[in-house]
């Protein structure tokens, strides 16, 4: 991953580009977040563009602009249906007082397949939010609003209207999305976070899914290089199919220096038996979930992390 930021004299303004590339294994990719076993090899690789601007005018306003690109393709290529997905986003927020705000967000989302139908589906959120401060321990955010979903030329999957064809197709859809998250620093180096959300949006693979989601999390600094964090969460993802989810997981990370980081996380996760009887998305061809029954996985992933910053001549 490479990033760029630029600051303006105020420190709050600043244009920034980034670029990233990720390959992960494509079974282990499907486990992890639609909890899908497939004995697959190959690689998901996504490389992904990302712009953005923030723009303070004054004390209470200010507005972010972001837009990033990801195309996700297949080693082999036959490992599955490669999509691109653009987003743009902006948002404003005006402070109300010192300790809240409410903001505005618009965003437009295309996925381009490439399937035999060069199927397109659009996506429009609109949200109004809201975020303030309760105490100096307590803070809450929220945002509510529509999603507009648009495909053509393709079988649609969306997780409102719940249509499969195997002909190209053109629908529309509209559902509410929104989230909160409410947070607790109950310590001084410990903090509780309480999140619930519904989406609808693509999966890592490109599967079109509507989530409900609630989710709870604590994180503990032990001290400068090591902290704990431990998660729990239950959610239900709708497409062809309803199947509902409940995991839990412990993540210790370890800093040796500056620039590097070092984080090993144990998980847990239950699927819970499925309702409805499309298991296998049309758009993309994969899976959307193992079976019917219920089901149990564990997992122990380790990852390290190195940074570094390159500063133009003279600075």
């Amino acid at each position: 991953m490479a990033r760029y930021d630029r600051f303006e004299k105020n420190k709050s303004d600043k244009e920034y580009v980034e670029v990233d590339w990720r390959q992960q294994s494509t079974s282990l990719a499907l486990l992890n977040e639609l909890g899908v076993v497939l004995p697959t090899g190959g690689f998901i690789d996504r490389f992904t563009t990302t712009g953005g601007i923030d723009r303070s005018f004054n004390a209470s306003d200010s507005v972010n602009l972001f837009a990033t690109s990801t195309r996700t393709y297949y080693e082999p290529s036959t490992g599955g249906t490669a999509f691109t997905d653009t987003l743009a986003r902006g948002a404003w927020r005006h402070g109300l007082s010192s300790t809240t705000g409410v903001s505005l967000s618009s965003e437009a989302e295309l996925l381009s397949y490439d399937n035999a139908f060069s199927t397109q589906i659009s996506i429009f959120r609109n949200q109004v939010g809201i975020d303030t401060a309760l105490s100096s321990l307590l803070s809450f955010k929220g945002n509510i609003g529509a999603a507009y979903l648009v495909t053509d030329g393709g079988a649609s999957t969306s997780a409102i209207v719940g249509v499969n064809a195997n002909t190209p197709i053109g629908n529309t859809a509209l559902d509410w999305i929104g989230d909160a998250i409410l947070t607790y620093k109950f310590m001084k180096t410990a903090t509780l976070s309480v999140t619930a959300s519904q989406s609808v949006g693509p999966s890592i693979v490109g599967s079109l899914f509507k989530r409900d989601s609630l989710s709870a999390s604590v994180n503990y600094l032990i001290n400068s290089r090591e902290n704990l964090s431990f998660s729990a969460s239950g959610n239900r993802q709708i497409s062809g199919t309803t199947t509902d989810y409940a995991s839990v997981s412990a993540t210790y990370g370890y800093n040796p220096i500056k620039e590097v980081s070092l984080q090993l996380t144990y998980r847990y996760q239950h699927r819970f038996a499925s309702t409805g009887t499309t298991t296998l998305d049309p758009l993309t061809g994969t899976p959307t979930v193992s079976g019917t029954g219920p089901a149990d996985s564990h997992s122990v992933m380790f990852v390290a992390t190195h940074n570094f910053l390159v500063l133009p001549h003279g600075n």
